[in-house]
């Protein structure tokens, strides 16, 4: 179909498309063989005449930029304008020792060894935090903890930054990571749990410069959502959950809730506690990241 649309041509026994400003695309190589930009042309139509879509989405690694400035370009050329085309590019994952993980020099370690280990590690900080935790509800809470761990720590990235893969940080609880944002929910679940029933809640009582900032803070998570529905990356969301988290825990460690004896004012900052434990949930539920009561 593409040579009935006459933009295509023979070179050196090969089969081209020319593009402006573009090194040519090429289609068929001189021994016959396709590749990988001839079956995407095909795989586009196909999607475009049978599901019409407004916008496609290619999440592909960097390096590939050319080959979609390509694909987008033929596209153009074959007059596939009712589709928006969107190359959403990534930066490859690096090993501790900041080199390339590349497969024919065996240093690509199969996902779910990554899991065990990731597990393995998360295990002895839920010993630590909660030794009275044992067999099957500790391993569930591991496992949480350690995928939360992993995805976290891609989604939180520049997305065209490079990786480096560090198992340490990626669970480490006192700094940006996703065992952090779970132990923060989990104080949080605690001390709603410990008060048991409560009602009311005046946020006019809330005038600690602590609290104040973390209302405002609050009232950004909508903006950053939708940042991320813009650039087509989670990183704004992943940044927008840690600064709540760590302004969450100077809260938490500078303001006794349970025991503030003004009921009133006791009530509203659990109302906050709730409020926040809420925007935490959602927003790590958004990156795909489970919730803990406990760790």
């Amino acid at each position: 179909s593409l040579n009935k649309k006459g933009i295509t041509k023979e070179s050196e026994g090969a089969l081209i498309i020319e593009i402006d400003n573009l090194p040519p695309a090429m289609l068929r190589k001189s021994d016959g063989a396709t590749l990988y930009i001839t079956r995407d042309i095909a795989s586009l139509e196909d999607r475009i005449k049978n599901y019409s879509p407004t916008k496609i989405l290619y999440v592909v690694a960097n390096q590939q930029a050319l080959h979609f400035e390509q694909l987008f370009a033929i596209a153009k050329k074959l007059d596939w304008v009712n589709s928006e085309l969107i190359h959403v590019k990534f930066g490859m994952v690096l090993g501790e020792d900041g080199k390339k993980l590349a497969t024919r020099e065996g240093k690509v370690v199969p996902l779910y060894e990554v899991i065990d280990k990731l597990t393995i590690l998360a295990l002895n900080t839920v010993k630590e935090k909660s030794p009275d935790l044992k067999g099957e509800e500790s391993k569930k809470i591991a496992e949480t903890i350690a995928l939360g761990a992993l995805k976290y720590n891609d989604l939180k990235q520049q997305p065209y930054s490079d990786i480096t893969f560090d198992w340490d940080a990626m669970l480490d609880l006192r700094v940006n990571s996703g065992p952090y944002l779970q132990y923060t929910y989990a104080r949080l679940a605690n001390i709603l749990k410990k008060v048991g029933d409560w009602s009311g809640g005046d946020i006019s009582l809330l005038v600690e410069p602590s609290e104040r900032k973390i209302m405002r803070k609050l009232l950004d998570f909508p903006e950053a959502v939708i940042e991320c529905s813009k650039l087509y990356t989670l990183n704004a969301l992943a940044l927008y959950l840690y600064e709540l988290a760590s302004v969450t825990n100077r809260f938490y460690e500078q303001i006794r809730i349970i025991e503030d004896e003004n009921n009133e004012r006791r009530n509203a900052r659990l109302l906050l506690a709730e409020t926040i434990a809420g925007v935490l949930k959602s927003g790590l539920g958004l990156l795909g990241i489970e919730t803990l009561e406990r760790i």
